[in-house]
């Protein structure tokens, strides 16, 4: 239980949503912070911390057009982001995003191993609240996702929530869905200040 380094990395705020450690005892993390010099709206953020907690790199992404991690008051209680390594070194991660005040969709994103992004996914329908809870890779490299869903009924007030499997190819696409071609933009860095403690 000693405490063998303890860093703070993100002014004025930001919280810590998920992490996986790499073999290397590298820690990813993810999860929102409103960090950032051009704007206070919520942003998804990757940051890689060598073992020692030193920062090696953080990347941001989304804009106020493509909102990531984006909360919805209809029965969605917590930040829906999740990290695992993949087969190659790189990442996969699930989020949800709102476009123009559509309801949020589940958002996968395929990263390399240091977060630029090679490919993103996006799944759900305009009327109803889509999240991942979780995300595997399975044998055939494709993806497994396990996530939430919330829908308003015809009656105002009314909606009917419940569990979906999803499972994609290796590109994230699933068979009959037809796909999103526009590009999730990638942010600036994050301001980080390791010698606070």
């Amino acid at each position: 239980g000693s405490v063998l380094w303890a860093k703070s990395y993100m002014r004025p705020k930001g919280q810590v949503v998920d992490m996986v450690e790499k073999p290397n005892g590298n820690l990813l993390l993810t999860g929102v912070t409103d960090t950032t010099f051009q704007t206070q709206y919520r942003k998804l953020y990757l940051m890689e911390l060598d073992s020692a907690g030193n920062v090696l790199w953080t990347k941001a992404y989304g804009d106020l057009v493509y909102q990531l991690c984006n909360l919805n008051g209809a029965g969605i209680y917590f930040w829906p982001i999740r990290i695992h390594s993949t087969f190659d070194g790189g990442l996969i991660l699930t989020t949800r995003i709102t476009m123009n005040g559509t309801d949020p969709d589940l958002v996968l994103m395929k990263m390399d191993s240091t977060g630029n992004v090679e490919w993103e996914r996006r799944h759900g329908t305009f009327e109803a609240v889509e999240v991942g809870i979780n995300v595997i890779q399975t044998p055939d490299s494709g993806y497994f996702v396990i996530g939430g869903f919330n829908q308003q009924m015809i009656q105002p007030g009314f909606y009917y929530e419940g569990y979906y499997l999803l499972k994609t190819d290796a590109i994230g696409l699933v068979g009959g869905c037809s796909e999103n071609t526009d590009t999730i933009p990638l942010v600036n860095l994050l301001p980080t200040d390791s010698i606070i403690t």
